[in-house]
């Protein structure tokens, strides 16, 4: 059986997407050079053409058009395959909705999105979801041969049943056939990956499986993959350049004019939350807070601002009214009630004199919003304010 098989691949099949399979090409492959070849296909009919007399067969490699044997002398299409034999291997009714061609405008909506994750299977025949399927395997296989093979770490599966760790975030809980016994989903291979340390293997990595039974967010999801590494003997200015060689070495090729250098922008905690009120700050996001506390005239007040040029030239943005109230519905736990959207030609917000310190100090114009957060228990509240800003910051470029 195996001289059998090696006598019949090719040495292209061998190591190409074909090797052991029944199929000798995909449906993406065939070229003018393989006229006159016979050839084994396999795929989805895509759809009929010519009253039923060609098939459109595809893919994820792409399409080849096929001529059942009843049809003849259509010059149009000379490089059609000539079907010799043909066997349905399952039928199928019409599908949801197209898998071909760019997603229009309106499968971004909700009921269109439901729509394609009930029937998940088809929209991953979709270019775009194999093009991200691709790309994060591409990445992944990077990285691995960043640290492996040029930085000598090993790749450690460790337990995804663990003991419960306090702290954090809320565990999964699995229960077991023992009677008040259960295993814990790990937040992260922290512990393990410790005992590692100590028995000496020096440099770890694992892609892990994360679980944090937690309230969804654009950063947060009950189950994530993380790249996890230990080393040992190291200083903190070591990791974060092995961090960046990482992500350099293992950037995507599509995304090459996006390319990062090293060394990258580095921020201390203190730095990110007075300037962005945020310890992950999207830096494309252009405003930075700036301290008006002076303007106040009173030592006890802290007082962070940041502005939004032309605010009110851009149509379709809510009013400045408007911006309150919808930022206070869509984070209902933060300190709204010392953060202000206001603009210069707004009534006395905060005094006569003190409405024209900061009109003074952020040179605002009429259509300019000035975003605004003060406390007088800078001690206790500084860091929710500031985190309430960054929210707010984020808020407004989202817009």
């Amino acid at each position: 059986m195996l001289k059998h098989l090696s006598t019949t691949c090719s040495i292209l099949r061998q190591f190409s997407s074909n090797a052991f399979s029944l199929r000798t090409h995909n449906c993406g492959e065939l070229r003018k050079s393989d006229v006159g070849k016979k050839v084994h296909l396999y795929g989805w009919v895509l759809k009929n053409r010519y009253n039923g007399s060609f098939i459109i067969l595809h893919d994820k490699y792409g399409f080849v058009q096929a001529r059942l044997p009843s049809e003849s002398n259509l010059k149009d299409l000379a490089a059609t395959i000539e079907i010799e034999s043909l066997e349905i291997l399952n039928k199928c009714s019409n599908i949801p909705f197209p898998v071909i061609g760019n997603l229009k405008p309106e499968a971004e909506t909700e009921i269109e999105l439901r729509k394609r994750l009930t029937f998940r299977y088809f929209d991953l025949r979709k270019t775009e979801s194999q093009r991200i399927l691709h790309l994060r395997a591409n990445v992944v296989k990077k990285i691995r041969r960043c640290l492996e093979d040029e930085l000598g770490f090993i790749e450690v599966e460790t337990p995804t049943l663990a003991a419960h760790t306090p702290g954090g975030a809320a565990e999964f809980i699995v229960p077991t056939q023992i009677h008040g016994q259960v295993y814990s989903l790990p937040q992260s291979p922290q512990i393990y990956k410790q005992l590692l340390m100590i028995g000496q293997l020096d440099r770890y990595y694992q892609i892990a499986r994360c679980y944090r039974d937690e309230s969804i967010r654009g950063d947060r999801q009950p189950e994530f993959t993380q790249v996890d590494l230990e080393l040992s003997f190291v200083s903190q200015d070591q990791i974060l350049s092995l961090l960046e060689k990482m992500i350099i070495d293992s950037w995507p090729e599509t995304m090459a004019s996006h390319k990062p250098t090293a060394p990258f922008q580095r921020l201390s905690f203190d730095e990110a939350m007075i300037k962005y009120g945020s310890d992950k700050p999207d830096l494309r996001i252009p405003w930075i807070f700036e301290d008006c506390s002076a303007a106040f005239n009173n030592p006890s007040t802290k007082a962070y601002g940041f502005v939004v040029k032309d605010y009110k030239k851009n149509d379709g943005l809510p009013s400045f009214g408007a911006l309150k109230r919808k930022f206070s519905k869509l984070y209902p736990h933060y300190d709204h009630k010392n953060i202000r959207f206001i603009n210069s030609k707004e009534k006395e917000v905060y005094g006569k004199d003190i409405d024209s310190n900061l009109i003074q100090k952020f040179k605002l114009e009429k259509d300019d919003l000035l975003v605004i957060g003060v406390t007088n228990e800078p001690q206790r509240s500084l860091k929710k304010l500031l985190s309430t800003m960054g929210h707010a910051r984020n808020y407004l470029a989202d817009l």
